[in-house]
C-alpha cells in the first residue's frame, strides 16, 4: 500500500509535460479474440510490466458466474517478452461479460488488453500514443475517437480504453452543452438514444461541453463501466417497463461522467462523478417525485429486490454507496485500490454538506484539478485523499439506547479510515467523526427519544444492521398468488401470506399463510421462524427452526367422500439450505425435516406425520445442471386427506395425487437442466424473458396404502423460464409434463389423460 501511495503521489507532482510516454501498436485478428502488438516504454521510467487479463478474479458466487461468463469459465491469456524498453505481446481475451472480454457481441477492453505498466505494483498516469488496427468491417473505438480499418489517439490516462464492435453503427447525438456517439452493434434501441437525449442535457454546466463516447456492450453486473474517454453503457440499461427506466438515469449519467472527465487518476475521476452524480439526481429529482419503491415495499418482488442479489443492477438501481457488486474486476480494483466514489462524495456530503459535494463534483466536471476544487468546495484535500485506499471491508456499527443516552460504537481494524457516520435522533441529523480505530460516542439527551436510526442513509459498509433503528422499523410483505396448477387435474393450488420481521433481522420472523389445493379447501397457518448460521442471502441463513399452529377447513370430495369437515394441529420442522438463488439454483441443496400432529375435534380421529426431504443441484459447466431430491416420510392417521402424498407435482409427478395416498414412503427425482438462454432480455411486454432452463426428469416411488404395495417410475420434461418482472425484479415458471412409464398396485383405468400437466412459479424442487 505504500508503494501505491507513493506512485500516486508522485504523479500528482508532475506537471503535465513530465508524464511518462508510452507508444502503443496493437492490430486485432479477424476472430475479434485476439491482439498482438507492441508497447514501447520510456527509458528511465522505472515501470515493469504484467498480465493484467489472468489476473482477472473469478467469481465463486453462482449469480456472479452467471452474470460474468456466457458459457464455461474462461480466463483469456497473454503471452509478452520484453527486450529492453520494447515489449512484444499477444493477447487472447476470454469470453467474459463485461468491459474487458470477447463475445460475439464484440472485444472490448477497459484496459488489461495490453500488457500493463506499473510503478511498485500499482497503476500510474502515463502519456499514450496509441496506434491500433482492426476489421475494416467493425467499427473501432479508442477514448473518444472511433473509425473503421485503423485508428490513433493520444492522452494522459492511467489505461487505454478499447472497443471493437461487429457491425457496428456511429450515431452521434448532440445538444445545446453536449454531445456524444453512440456506437452500438446494428440500430440502437428507441430507449437508450431517448433517455441518453433527456438526461445528458441535466448534466451540462454553463461554459462547459461534454463530448465523449458511449459504446454499448454485455455488462450484466453492472450498468456502467467507465473508462477513459469512454464509457461502456450496458446493453440491458433502460431495458425496463417504461416507468422503471429512472431507476437507471442517474447511475448511467455518474457513469458517463466519470468516463468522460479525463483526468488520469482513477481515483478522481470516480470522486468527480459520483460527486456530479448528485447534482444530476438532484435536478432528477424535481421532475420525478414518486418514489418508485417506498410505496410498493410490501409487496414480496420489491422486498426480495431491496434485499437480495436476485436483482440485476441492484447497486446502481438502489443508489448503493458501498458497492454490492463481489467481483472487483476493475483495472484500479486490483492494481490501485481505493474507496469507492460514491462512498468519498457521501462522506464529503455528511461532513461538509450537500452543497459542498456538489460544488466538488462541478468544478472536477469543469476539468479542474483535485486540490484546486477541493478548494472551491470547501473540503480539506486530506479528507479525501485519506480515503486512497481500500474501503474497510469488515467493521460494523452498533446503536445502544439508555433511557436518555444513546451511543454508537464502531469495531473496526486500526488504520482504516476516519469516516463521519450520521445518527437520526427524533429526525434531528448528528454526526459523529469516527476515527479510524475502535472507538464510542455518547450524547444525553433532554429527554427519552422516541425513534433513533444509525447511518440513516447507509453510507457505511456494517456487517450487520440489526439494531440500527431503535424501536425496530417492522418488515413485513403482503401477497397471494397461485402457486402451482394441474391442468389435468383441474384444480390449482393458492396462498396468501403475511410475512413481519424486523427490517434489518436476519434471525426472527413471523408469518401468517392461507392456502387452498385439492386436498384443503382452507387452511391457515401462523408459525414463527427462528434463523441462524451463516447468511447465504444478505438476510438469509442457513439454517432455521420453525414452530406453527394452523387450522384446516378439508375438501370432503378427496379422494372420495370422507366427511371430516376440519382439524387443528402443531407442526415443527428443521431446515438447511445453502443455496444462493432461489429461482433456479445451479449450486448447493435443501434438507428439511418436519413432525406434524392434530386432529379432528368432535371426530375423535387424529394424525400424525413425520417426514423428511432434500434436494441439491449441482452445475459441472455453467450452463449443464443436475439436481434431485428425495423424500421419505411416515403417517399414522384415519383422516385420507392428513395421508402422505405420493403422486402430485410434489412426488412422482406421473401419478395425480388423488389415485393413492400412503402411510409409508420413500421417493426420488432426479433432472437434467440444460441452460438454453442465459442473461437474455426478450420483451414480453411487462415481462423480460432472461433464462430458459429445458427440464429432463425421472420420478420414482415405493410406499404402502393400508399395508398394500404401491410402485411407480414416471418421466417429466418441461420448460423453467426466469423473468424480470417490469424488467427489473426477477420472478420464474416453470411448465411440466410428466406421464408414468411403470406402475404396480395402482390403477390408472379412470385417468382420462395418459399424462400430468402441472405450472409452478418457481422451480419445481
Amino acid at each position: 500500500m505504500g508503494g501505491l501511495a507513493l506512485a500516486w503521489a508522485t504523479a500528482g507532482a508532475w506537471a503535465d509535460d513530465a508524464l511518462p510516454e508510452v507508444t502503443l501498436t496493437a492490430t486485432v485478428g479477424p476472430d475479434l479474440r485476439t491482439v498482438t502488438g507492441t508497447l514501447l516504454l520510456p527509458p528511465d521510467a522505472d515501470l515493469d510490466v504484467v498480465d493484467a487479463l489472468t489476473t482477472l478474479p473469478v467469481p465463486e458466487p453462482e449469480l456472479e458466474v452467471a452474470r460474468t461468463f456466457p458459457g464455461a469459465i474462461d480466463r483469456g491469456t497473454m503471452t509478452f517478452t520484453r527486450d529492453g524498453d520494447v515489449v512484444a505481446f499477444t493477447a487472447r481475451l476470454p469470453k467474459r461479460w463485461g468491459d474487458v472480454g470477447a463475445t460475439g457481441k464484440g472485444l472490448y477492453g477497459n484496459g488489461a488488453w495490453y500488457p500493463t505498466p506499473l510503478r511498485d505494483g500499482a497503476l500510474v498516469p502515463l502519456r499514450w500514443t496509441v496506434h491500433v488496427a482492426a476489421p475494416p468491417d467493425a467499427t473501432l473505438v479508442v477514448g473518444g475517437t472511433t473509425a473503421h480499418g485503423t485508428l490513433d489517439w493520444s492522452g494522459d490516462s492511467d489505461r487505454v480504453s478499447l472497443a471493437v464492435v461487429p457491425r457496428g453503427r456511429t450515431t452521434p447525438l448532440q445538444g445545446e452543452g453536449w454531445s456524444v456517439d453512440l456506437v452500438t452493434r446494428g440500430r440502437p434501441r428507441r430507449a437508450l438514444v431517448r433517455n441518453l437525449a433527456d438526461q445528458l442535457p441535466l448534466a451540462v454546466e454553463e461554459g462547459h461541453t461534454w463530448t465523449g463516447t458511449v459504446v454499448q456492450a454485455p455488462l450484466r453486473r453492472r450498468l456502467v463501466r467507465p473508462g477513459q474517454e469512454l464509457a461502456y453503457v450496458s446493453d440491458r440499461a433502460f431495458r425496463t417497463f417504461t416507468w422503471f427506466q429512472r431507476t437507471h438515469r442517474e447511475a448511467v449519467v455518474r457513469g458517463l461522467v466519470t468516463a468522460w472527465q479525463g483526468d488520469p487518476d482513477p481515483f478522481v475521476r470516480e470522486v468527480g462523478g459520483a460527486a456530479f452524480g448528485r447534482v444530476h439526481n438532484d435536478r432528477l429529482v424535481r421532475r420525478t417525485t414518486v418514489n418508485l419503491l417506498g410505496l410498493t415495499r410490501w409487496i414480496p418482488f420489491v422486498d426480495a429486490a431491496l434485499y437480495t442479489r436476485e436483482m440485476a443492477f441492484q447497486q446502481e438501481v438502489l443508489h448503493r454507496v458501498v458497492p454490492t457488486d463481489r467481483v472487483a474486476d476493475d483495472l484500479a480494483e486490483r492494481f490501485a485500490p481505493h474507496a469507492p466514489g460514491t462512498q468519498v462524495a457521501a462522506q464529503v456530503a455528511d461532513t461538509y454538506g450537500a452543497a459542498a459535494a456538489q460544488r466538488l463534483g462541478r468544478h472536477l466536471a469543469l476539468g479542474w484539478s483535485l486540490s484546486e476544487a477541493a478548494t472551491a468546495a470547501g473540503v480539506p484535500l486530506e479528507a479525501l485523499d485519506r480515503w486512497r485506499v481500500p474501503y474497510p471491508s469488515d467493521q460494523d456499527y452498533t446503536l445502544a439506547l439508555d433511557d436518555d443516552t444513546v451511543t454508537v460504537h464502531r469495531s473496526v481494524d486500526d488504520g482504516a479510515p476516519a469516516e463521519t457516520v450520521v445518527v437520526a435522533i427524533d429526525g434531528e441529523r448528528r454526526t459523529w467523526e469516527a476515527p479510524g480505530h475502535v472507538d464510542t460516542v455518547s450524547w444525553t439527551l433532554d429527554a427519552p427519544p422516541h425513534r433513533v436510526v444509525l447511518d440513516p442513509d447507509r453510507h457505511t459498509a456494517q456487517r450487520s444492521r440489526i439494531g440500527d433503528t431503535q424501536p425496530a422499523r417492522i418488515r413485513w410483505t403482503l401477497w397471494g398468488q397461485v402457486a402451482s396448477i394441474s391442468a389435468s387435474q383441474a384444480f390449482a393450488s393458492a396462498y396468501a401470506v403475511v410475512t413481519a420481521r424486523g427490517a434489518a433481522d436476519t434471525y426472527n420472523q413471523v408469518r401468517l399463510v392461507l392456502s387452498t389445493n385439492q386436498r384443503e379447501r382452507l387452511s391457515g397457518l401462523f408459525g414463527y421462524t427462528r434463523y441462524f448460521g451463516p447468511l447465504t442471502q444478505p438476510t438469509v441463513r442457513q439454517h432455521s427452526v420453525t414452530l406453527g399452529v394452523e387450522g384446516t377447513w378439508l375438501n370432503p370430495n378427496f379422494p372420495s367422500d370422507a366427511p371430516i369437515p376440519y382439524v387443528i394441529g402443531g407442526s415443527a420442522s428443521y431446515a438447511w439450505d445453502n443455496r444462493e438463488s432461489t429461482l433456479f439454483p445451479r449450486n448447493g441443496g435443501r434438507v428439511a425435516v418436519g413432525v406434524s400432529a392434530g386432529g379432528a375435534p368432535g371426530e375423535g380421529r387424529e394424525y400424525f406425520r413425520v417426514s423428511a426431504r432434500g434436494a441439491f443441484q449441482k452445475a459441472w459447466h455453467p450452463r449443464h445442471v443436475l439436481a434431485g431430491r428425495l423424500a421419505t416420510g411416515f403417517a399414522a392417521t384415519d383422516i385420507p386427506q392428513q395421508r402422505l402424498t405420493f403422486g402430485g407435482w410434489s412426488g412422482v409427478r406421473g401419478i395425480p395425487d388423488d389415485v393413492v395416498q400412503t402411510d409409508v414412503q420413500g421417493v426420488a427425482s432426479l433432472e437434467y437442466r440444460p441452460v438454453l438462454l442465459s442473461q437474455g432480455s426478450v420483451p414480453l411486454w411487462l415481462l423480460w424473458l432472461r433464462d430458459v432452463n429445458l427440464l429432463l426428469g425421472i420420478d420414482g416411488g415405493v410406499g404402502l396404502d393400508d399395508g398394500t404395495r404401491v410402485s411407480a417410475v414416471g418421466a417429466s420434461a418441461g420448460l423453467g423460464l426466469i423473468t424480470d418482472n417490469f424488467g427489473v425484479s426477477p420472478g420464474a415458471v416453470t411448465a411440466t409434463f410428466a406421464w408414468p412409464l411403470w406402475t404396480e398396485g395402482l390403477d390408472l383405468s379412470s385417468e382420462k389423460l395418459p399424462f400430468q400437466v402441472y405450472v409452478t412459479w418457481g422451480v419445481t424442487f
